[in-house]
């Protein structure tokens, strides 16, 4: 407290410039686990955002994955019981060319007529055998193995849409990040310091006010 011969002084001084964050590490959490950037830099809202659409994208990729192998395992079984297929140790080219002939000596009947190479034909045993017992049986089995073909790329969709949500999340993370350490710059003054001297009842009165930055 002044006494009413001295200076009157008052100092004032802006609290310091709150701690920055990373942009580099808010974009690698996004690229991680989108959504995770914002949560970092405080932008709740669009974190949660983009962690939802990740849950749904991989709900979706699970959820197809699941049905195109249901429907894989419909088909095989279909082929199983109306063209007399041997199941095991099929590729995916085997199943491709029962869509399209009615029994394996057909399709080899083609392949050596139109081909003339022997090496595309199917061995003449009940191991690579099938015979389709009428047309509309073949045009379901088709039928099963477009549904599973379909769900299967659908999958992939969703996989391209994860790597796409990633990619946005990462950079609106970085715009989060950008927004959050502007607002902690404009937040202060940046250690500047007021001084104010008043000599009210000395023989000559004075107020004189200072202003200066400290570069600590």
């Amino acid at each position: 407290m002044a006494s009413v011969d001295e200076d009157l002084t008052w100092d004032w001084a802006e609290p310091k410039a709150g701690k920055q964050k990373s942009a580099p590490l808010a974009m690698a959490l996004s690229l991680i686990v989108p959504g995770t950037g914002e949560l970092y830099a405080g932008a709740k809202t669009r974190g949660f955002i983009f962690l939802s659409m990740e849950g749904g994208i991989w709900g979706g990729y699970y959820g197809f994955k699941s049905y195109s192998r249901w429907r894989e395992n419909d088909y095989r079984n279909f082929a199983a019981v109306h063209a007399g297929v041997n199941t095991q140790g099929k590729d995916d080219t085997f199943y491709e060319k029962m869509t399209y002939y009615e029994s394996r000596d057909y399709y080899n009947q083609i392949t050596r007529l139109y081909d003339r190479n022997e090496e595309n034909t199917y061995p003449e045993d009940d191991f690579w055998n099938w015979e389709w017992d009428n047309e509309a049986s073949r045009d379901r089995f088709r039928e099963l193995r477009n549904d599973s073909k379909s769900a299967n790329r659908r999958a992939i969709f969703m996989l391209g849409a994860a790597v796409v949500n990633r990619i946005v999340s990462a950079i609106d993370a970085y715009i989060a990040i950008r927004s959050f350490n502007q607002a902690q710059e404009f937040a202060t003054v940046k250690n500047w310091r007021l001084r104010c001297n008043a000599d009210l009842l000395g023989k000559n009165k004075s107020v004189k006010l200072t202003l200066r930055k400290n570069f600590r």
